[in-house]
């Protein structure tokens, strides 16, 4: 059922699939998937903007009322490009992004304890990669299953 011409998304658009057909999702807490973790900055930034990738053909392919949400990392990007010009109104969207991200690096520090000083920047940076690889998925041709490499996916049974 997955659709190959949408990797890294596959797994969301057959979720959006099985929804409109009716079916309904369960969460279970013994399911879990796990990648392995990515060995630098650049490689965890390249993921995210594949992720970001990945869900704009998605959208493209089968946009639904909750893809709106799947545009806003991406018009955060819209909005640094035009801070120059916007002089005090970058305050009004600037300032409580600022203050969400903290909060999101707050909550996980407390989760996994880790230093929030430390976590903000990378949340910025997630929405940052991810909004432009959105940019660039909006932009490129869906590519057919044969074209698509995938590697380093592995399922195992708990």
């Amino acid at each position: 059922g997955f659709d190959e011409t949408l990797y890294p998304n596959e797994e969301n658009a057959l979720m959006d699939a099985l929804q409109k057909a009716g079916w309904k999702l369960m969460y279970h807490p013994e399911f879990i998937v796990t990648r392995r973790p990515r060995p630098d900055l650049a490689a965890f930034v390249r993921m995210v903007f594949r992720y970001g990738r990945g869900r704009a053909e998605q959208v493209r392919r089968n946009p639904t009322v909750r893809s709106v949400v799947n545009f806003a990392p991406a018009c955060l990007w819209l909005l640094i490009l035009a801070m120059p010009w916007a002089g005090a109104w970058t305050l009004l969207w600037l300032v409580p992004y600022a203050l969400l991200v903290g909060g999101d690096a707050l909550m996980l520090a407390i989760r996994f304890h880790r230093n929030p000083v430390r976590l903000a920047p990378l949340i910025a940076t997630i929405h940052l990669g991810y909004g432009l690889g959105f940019w660039r998925g909006l932009a490129t041709s869906l590519k057919p299953p044969s074209d698509q490499v995938v590697t380093g996916v592995r399922i195992e049974r708990l």
